[in-house]
């Protein structure tokens, strides 16, 4: 598992920005001026290899289009409005079939050279298909064949302690992003083209190796709070449904997180959302204290960081044989724990802070199942993660209200089914989001 990079730049809302060639009419509908874009219009990302001969008329038209791409800035010369057109329609062909995978772009060494001009760029089409690598079978798991193995199974009863986050709704379903041209789709008829979504479907169960470009996704939060960011989002954005399904932040375990991340069915990922205030106070703060030392492997920088952070602490304690590590998920944790273990071993001279090794949680885990760390360790959470389940376990304390949760959870489908039976009864005019 790859994990994440999180830059904190702020993003351009393209929504607002001032396009000199596009014009809104009275109801705020874009539209181009050709003539505008076509003094402006940047020039193509790609050259088109012309064909000479028949021979070369049928391999563009069913196997392979050749193409030369463009990197780098160039100046914008004017076009005509056919040519623009023409641009225009190539470009969103050529963004659905790359997509799909069936772009190849050749480069020395696989990287990009800025000195290089043009990079070489195969467009497969028509029936140029390759052949199955495998076929479907039912059950299984693609993505870890020989999940759980022996390390993995440790791992897994390391991590059944520790909670993350998760928002879902009165099913006890946990909500998934899909891309929009899903949802919007059948097999024949989409934004794309069936061409597209047909080879889309003989990849998911013939070629699949990893996921394409677009993919559904499941996220897993380290912080309780940025999981009621997500809630709060979908309440805005759809409130009438949010509400009928009961849209609400959950704990779950790490060791549940960590089987569906790595076991989860193709065209599906589960991500891992590290702390975003701690993240930005690592990058912005934190990692100028001399007390803290990267670990090699470590991707970071000026305003970005990879992945979930950890603190492992570094500092050996006396006049003990436990040699499992000791790993907090802020720097706050690190320290309130460090106060504690002072006052356990009051009597030897540790130091006034301690000192750690800041990595990344996914990497660690990998480095788990790869043999290089040890899988036994103890893992300390947050103090937002710590106090959401004091209250959690505060609520359970009295077992008529636990009964009566129980009993709730599992007459959501007849109470939801009687309130839009109501609904339809009552209202005129149904309203949705």
């Amino acid at each position: 598992m790859m994990a994440r990079v999180i830059k904190l730049r702020p993003r351009v809302n393209l929504q607002y920005a001032r396009v000199p060639w596009v014009h809104r009419d009275k109801n705020g509908n874009p539209t181009i001026i050709i003539d505008k874009a076509c003094e402006m219009f940047s020039p193509p990302l790609f050259k088109e290899i012309q064909p000479k001969t028949i021979l070369d008329h049928i391999r563009i038209r069913w196997f392979a289009h050749p193409l030369e791409g463009r990197p780098g800035r160039r100046p914008r010369p004017r076009v005509t409005k056919n040519v623009l057109r023409g641009r225009l329609k190539t470009k969103l062909y050529f963004k659905q079939y790359a997509r799909i995978g069936r772009m190849k772009v050749k480069l020395e060494d696989g990287k990009l050279h800025k000195k290089k001009e043009v990079v070489p760029i195969i467009w497969k089409k028509g029936i140029n298909i390759p052949l199955p690598k495998m076929f479907p079978k039912i059950g299984g798991n693609y993505r870890s064949p020989n999940f759980p193995t022996e390390r993995q199974a440790i791992l897994m009863q390391t991590l059944q302690d520790y909670p993350v986050f998760v928002v879902r709704n009165g099913f006890k379903e946990l909500i998934i992003g899909y891309p929009q041209r899903f949802c919007k789709a059948n097999f024949t008829n989409n934004r794309g083209t069936w061409k597209s979504n047909w080879y889309r479907w003989y990849h998911k169960y013939f070629l699949w190796e990893k996921d394409l470009a677009l993919y559904s996704v499941g996220f897993f939060f380290f912080n309780p709070q940025d999981a009621d960011m997500l809630k709060h989002t979908i309440y805005y954005k759809y409130i009438r449904t949010a509400k009928q399904y009961e849209i609400a932040t959950h704990p779950a375990g790490l060791d549940y997180a960590y089987k569906l991340n790595r076991t989860s069915k193709r065209g599906l990922q589960f991500k891992f959302i590290p702390d975003l205030q701690e993240v930005l106070q690592l990058v912005k703060i934190h990692k100028y204290k001399v007390r803290l030392e990267f670990h090699p492997k470590q991707v970071f920088g000026r305003d970005y960081f990879q992945g979930q952070p950890i603190y492992i602490l570094k500092s050996k304690l006396p006049n003990t044989d436990n040699n499992k590590k000791l790993i907090f998920t802020s720097l706050e944790a690190a320290d309130r724990g460090w106060e504690v273990l002072k006052k356990e071993y009051e009597g030897s001279s540790l130091s006034k802070k301690p000192n750690l090794i800041v990595y990344n949680l996914e990497s660690f885990l990998k480095d788990c199942e790869d043999g290089i760390e040890d899988p036994n360790f103890d893992l300390i959470t947050n103090y937002d993660s710590y106090m959401f389940m004091e209250r959690l376990n505060a609520s359970r304390k009295s077992p008529f209200l636990n009964y009566w949760k129980g009993v709730n959870s599992k007459l959501f489908w007849v109470r939801l089914w009687m309130k839009r039976t109501i609904l339809v009864f009552t209202k005129t005019k149904i309203l949705v989001d």
